[in-house]
């Protein structure tokens, strides 16, 4: 057990960190709300294109940080923790908050987000990423970025003069760099509690790093649900999902090989594929994401959480 004043001063930074990434999260949201207005995006694709790739940001320093410290199954198993916190715990929240619909462009989103899952799964089987397994991860995270890119300026932008969302330019990058930095903080205290009571590396990615790095997810949707703004919501929990897995992983693997222990991960893998699925289907049946699906992707999470310990 680690010395009590450590362990007071890791809580108190954990806390002191979660509160930091609750305000950038809410500068952000009101930012990249106001420039997708202002350039007639939709706000499920500012989730997607932007927001998605700003908070997996910490997943992707973790993993490269924690490989080259030779944990590598610390950053994996927050790569595949952090994909079942955004959809079972965080999208369950927010649509116990408010309902969600589906359209052309989200079940596009979600699909792309079903198939970084079986990807990720068989590059991974050999329990290593190559950096070619990175190269091919990386390569879908550009072709789904591209392809939801075209998707989302179908339409002719509208000419708005930049002084009226000057503010928003401003304030977007500064709330994204207090969120990486908050986030990478989040996550050495996370590790450290976590060790220090004799959790195993693989558990403490799996549960305790992912809730860390998904926090700027869980602040930013649950603001923007809240703002029945539940479209970038959706766009960036179905974002962050492809970019774990594809972006995070696959730069992760072209910076350092990935050698890890696949047979961690078999059991959450499963889990998120089917809970993939599992929402795309209720929510096309039902046309909507409602109350009662927030309950099964909290239960579902609630049982992952015990199938870990």
């Amino acid at each position: 057990m680690a010395d009590l004043g450590l362990l007071l001063l890791a809580a108190g930074l954990f806390l002191a960190s979660l509160l930091f990434l609750g305000g950038s999260s809410l500068f952000m949201v009101q930012a990249l709300n106001q420039v997708a207005k202002a350039i007639k995006l939709s706000p499920f694709l500012v989730g997607v294109l932007v927001l998605s790739v700003a908070t997996t940001v910490p997943e992707l320093l973790n993993v490269i940080v924690s490989n080259l410290q030779g944990a590598a199954d610390l950053g994996i198993g927050d790569v595949v923790g952090a994909s079942i916190v955004d959809l079972c715990l965080i999208l369950g929240l927010v649509s116990l908050v408010v309902k969600s619909k589906m359209g052309r462009i989200e079940n596009m989103a979600f699909g792309f987000s079903v198939i970084a899952v079986i990807l990720f799964f068989i590059l991974g089987r050999d329990s290593l990423f190559t950096r070619l397994d990175g190269l091919a991860l990386f390569g879908l995270f550009l072709f789904y970025q591209g392809f939801l890119y075209k998707q989302g300026f179908k339409t002719k932008p509208k000419h708005t003069e930049f002084k009226k969302i000057s503010l928003a330019y401003i304030l977007a990058p500064i709330a994204i760099f207090s969120l990486i930095v908050s986030a990478f903080l989040l996550v050495e205290t996370s590790s450290f509690l976590g060790i220090a009571f004799g959790i195993p590396v693989g558990v403490v990615g799996l549960i305790f790093v992912a809730i860390g790095t998904s926090t700027p997810e869980l602040f930013s949707s649950l603001i923007s649900a809240l703002k029945q703004g539940e479209g970038l919501a959706l766009g960036t929990m179905i974002g962050s999902i492809v970019l774990n897995f594809s972006f995070a992983t696959g730069l992760g693997a072209l910076f350092a090989p990935i050698a890890f222990d696949f047979n961690l991960f078999k059991a959450p893998l499963a889990l998120l594929f089917a809970s993939t699925l599992l929402f795309v289907g209720y929510v096309n049946i039902r046309k909507e994401a409602d109350k009662y699906l927030g309950i099964i992707l909290l239960a579902i999470y609630a049982f992952y959480v015990y199938m870990n310990f």
